[in-house]
């Protein structure tokens, strides 16, 4: 193959951040997540990694290296582009990328756009921000509503607000399963309310995010 088509197919449109190639038309990449990517995802595991809120793909394109497969959910059309295109450029063969928003019912919804891609939210203001006021409307999903070949190992939920819903539609595989749970919060009584719902989890706080191991690794409490 002539290397230049190669050149101007993945890489001219690209820039390498972190040992991964990014699209240009990216948004800002990094953040205060980097601290602790690794700290969260470095288990290797045969099951699943479940990313509720996928973005560009920060923490699939991560969590190729050490489960045996993601599956990432992104619902903003635009954003689920270049989270396919990123996986193209990075020959990521064992991320399954989704167009839907995980939430706590199968149907439709809408979605109000940010200047950032990576905080379009069901809310029109969340984290001090303000909506453009143009909305999107989108698929949703259930988490339950998905039978695995392969058991739930871990789920992030980073949704810019719908974490509640989120869990909601996935409180049947978490009892299942018991996977490690990494949960961005975006309202100060989400913390509380996720810790009621699932209090046999034993949560940590990594700045925005509750951070926790399996119950069978050592967290107490039992399923209500």
């Amino acid at each position: 193959m002539d290397f230049r088509l190669v050149y101007n197919k993945y890489f001219r449109h690209a820039r390498s951040y972190e040992g991964y190639l990014w699209d240009l038309n990216c948004g800002p990449i990094g953040g205060f997540e980097e601290t602790f990517y690794d700290a969260i995802i470095l288990r290797r595991s045969e099951g699943l990694f479940i990313d509720a809120g996928a973005c560009y793909g920060a923490w699939a394109m991560r969590a190729s290296r050490y489960y045996s497969t993601t599956i990432a959910f992104e619902p903003h059309d635009q954003t689920y582009s270049l989270l396919k295109r990123n996986l193209q450029i990075n020959k990521i063969k064992n991320v399954i990328a989704l167009n839907l928003a995980l939430s706590d019912r199968a149907g439709e919804s809408s979605i109000y756009l940010y200047p950032s891609p990576g905080t379009h939210s069901i809310y029109s203001e969340h984290l001090g921000l303000k909506s453009t006021n143009q909305t999107q409307t989108v698929q949703t999903s259930k988490l339950d509503d998905y039978s695995f070949k392969q058991p739930v190992s871990m789920i992030k939920v980073d949704t810019e607000g719908a974490e509640l819903e989120v869990l909601r539609g996935a409180m049947k595989t978490i009892r299942k399963y018991k996977p490690r749970l990494a949960i961005e919060t975006h309202f100060p009584d989400h913390s509380g309310k996720i810790r009621l719902m699932l209090p046999q989890y034993n949560w940590k706080s990594l700045s925005q995010y509750l951070w926790s191991e399996s119950p069978d690794d050592g967290s107490t409490g039992s399923f209500h």
